[in-house]
């Protein structure tokens, strides 16, 4: 009961109120928290960004290529032992050539074969060449 009797109350309070201020209450409308940005607030933002974001992969990536240009050298074979992988690369390379000989020997052989099959299955009034 009594919080009906306060609003009431506030409701006449407000009738009762001076036009002017009646106006200016009412018609203002609240301002916008957040409105565009202005050309300060992007460059400050774009600064903040380069050095919280861009700064650092730039250090790392540099971090990085230094340590890789500081890291040993890849150890070399031995003389014997890249002599040794040389001559059996020549191996396997004559091996390879042997084998398509093979081949090359192999289908010679075959055609020669399926050519006499054919002459012999020609009939005997045809001329085999």
């Amino acid at each position: 009961m009594s919080i009906e009797s306060e609003m009431a109350g506030v409701g006449r309070a407000l009738s009762a109120a001076p036009s002017g201020l009646q106006q200016t209450t009412s018609s203002t409308a609240p301002s916008p928290r957040f409105g565009p940005l202005t050309s300060n607030q992007i460059t400050g933002l774009g600064v903040v960004g380069i050095i919280f974001v861009a700064a650092p992969l730039v250090i790392s990536m540099a971090l990085i290529a230094m340590k890789r240009a500081t890291r040993p050298p890849e150890p070399q074979l031995p003389k014997d032992v890249s002599d040794r992988l040389e001559r059996m690369e020549q191996g396997i390379e004559a091996v390879a050539v042997e084998v398509e000989r093979i081949g090359e020997g192999q289908r010679f052989v075959t055609q020669l074969m399926s050519d006499r099959a054919q002459r012999a299955a020609l009939p005997e009034g045809v001329p085999r060449t």
